[in-house]
């Protein structure tokens, strides 16, 4: 019997059909796609369909808008969420999807394109701040870059290698606040190389 994959797919979503198209790509060539199926679900569906998050493996929330998602998951939506995680889900966040479940976000500070607040979730317990690189736009994908990241031994052990590159649009870094709070069970797999030689980290 094939497994859910849930992808989110709702307002503030971007590149939702190239992100379900990855992760079939990546469900074949790991000999995985007789396995799993992908299901998009919405705001609704996480809020009032119970099946849509408990019969699944994994759920995925995409790049795109974090404010969209504070606003339809606000209360329920993100309780659900965490009842998901809680009892076993997995909870795979990319760009704004990061930056959504983590306890702060600091996205742009300063420019038009700032956001910043507290928000719900908070699996991870600190500050997601972005963007690592300059030049994100919204809809326009001139900023994106190929970037280098590296490997911490545990992971760079089970692959083999120390280095490897990544898509990047925009996406955070997680920065442990210093406040003394417990910020949980994080484990760091890989940090950014940076021209600065400011390493930062990507969480898991």
């Amino acid at each position: 019997m094939s497994q859910k994959i849930a992808i989110y797919c709702d307002d503030g979503t971007a590149n939702v059909d190239v992100l379900e198209a990855s992760v079939q790509q990546a469900l074949s060539e790991l000999q995985l796609d007789d396995r799993f199926v992908i299901h998009k679900i919405t705001a609704c569906d996480v809020i009032n369909d119970h099946d849509s998050l408990s019969s699944a493996r994994l759920f995925i929330m995409p790049g795109g808008r974090d404010l969209p998602y504070v606003k339809k998951l606000a209360g329920r939506g993100n309780e659900r969420i965490e009842e998901f995680v809680k009892q076993g889900g997995r909870y795979f966040g990319l760009c704004a999807g990061a930056y959504f479940a983590s306890s702060i976000v600091e996205f742009e500070k300063g420019t038009p394109m700032e956001v910043c607040g507290p928000r719900e979730l908070k699996f991870y317990h600190g500050l997601a701040k972005g963007c690592v690189y300059p030049g994100f736009k919204y809809n326009d994908n001139s900023g994106a870059r190929i970037v280098p990241i590296w490997l911490h031994q545990g992971l760079a052990d089970q692959v083999g290698m120390n280095q490897c590159w990544t898509y990047y649009n925009g996406g955070c870094e997680f920065i442990a606040l210093n406040d003394n709070v417990d910020i949980g069970e994080a484990e760091t797999l890989a940090s950014y190389a940076r021209s600065d030689d400011h390493n930062s980290k990507l969480v898991w």
